[in-house]
């Protein structure tokens, strides 16, 4: 394991991240990181470099991380069960709860690469009554 120096721009603070590779160190320090909740898909340009003996801040990378947002209970006591039902226009609907779990392209500014963006959504009275459908159904 190689001892990486890590931060969220070459500017702040850094913190000191054991890993196999740049990109793992980058991952762990997003994972281990305390951002603000949100209910989208989150992107991080994280710096990443060598840590040295001399803790001198060397940037070698600039490592985009996504981090995608908790998938919230099915409220139905079941594991969610994604669908794209006809209504829906492409967007995907549990089958048991009737929430919503939205895809969106998205674009990094900073790099200009595209990502898939997910967010959730509550039900509906159009997804509500699709997903009464199934409510005789067991799996």
């Amino acid at each position: 394991m190689t001892k990486y120096l890590c931060s969220i721009h070459s500017h702040y603070d850094h913190t000191i991240i054991e890993a196999d590779s740049p990109r793992d160190a980058a991952e762990n320090y997003v994972d281990s990181g305390s951002w603000p909740d949100s209910s989208a898909t989150q992107f991080f340009l994280i710096c990443v470099g060598y840590a040295d003996d001399t803790n001198e801040k060397l940037w070698r990378w600039q490592i985009a991380i996504k981090k995608h947002p908790p998938e919230p209970p099915c409220t139905a006591g079941h594991e969610h069960d994604w669908r794209t039902p006809s209504f829906a226009n492409g967007v995907e609907v549990c089958k048991w709860c009737a929430n919503y779990m939205i895809s969106e392209e998205a674009t990094d500014w900073e790099t200009g690469q595209s990502y898939i963006s997910y967010y959730y959504d509550s039900p509906d009275e159009d997804s509500l009554s699709w997903a009464n459908l199934f409510i005789d159904q067991s799996d």
